[in-house]
């Protein structure tokens, strides 16, 4: 990606795309597996560029308490090979765009 490149987050709610984005995960992801993921009410915030190419993802699940508005309660971050490998100090750099997907697309699960 290069530094004038912009992207875009959005929830996936179709399994194929994450079978497209499989790159992404630590092994081969099926549909199968991507379907029962998403049909057990997980969450998968899926950052691309602009010729739809997945970048990271962030996972989890929304919780919500009576008192407070919803919350997605992460338990994966996850950012493409190519991103970390391109500067020593990509690593810092997830834990801020994780904060960035999550408030980007924070609405679409109130």
């Amino acid at each position: 990606m290069s530094s004038g490149e912009t992207w875009t987050t959005a929830v996936v709610t179709e399994p194929s795309v994450l079978v497209r984005n499989g790159g992404l995960f630590d092994r081969p992801v099926t549909l199968q597996g991507a379907g029962d993921f998403l049909r057990q009410g997980h969450v998968l915030v899926l950052a691309t560029v602009p010729d739809g190419t997945g970048i990271g993802f962030v996972s989890g699940v929304v919780m919500r308490h009576p008192d407070k508005a919803p919350e997605m309660f992460v338990y994966e971050l996850a950012l493409a090979g190519m991103l970390l490998a391109a500067s020593t100090t990509a690593r810092p750099a997830v834990v801020s765009w994780g904060s960035a997907a999550l408030r980007r697309t924070g609405a679409e699960w109130g």
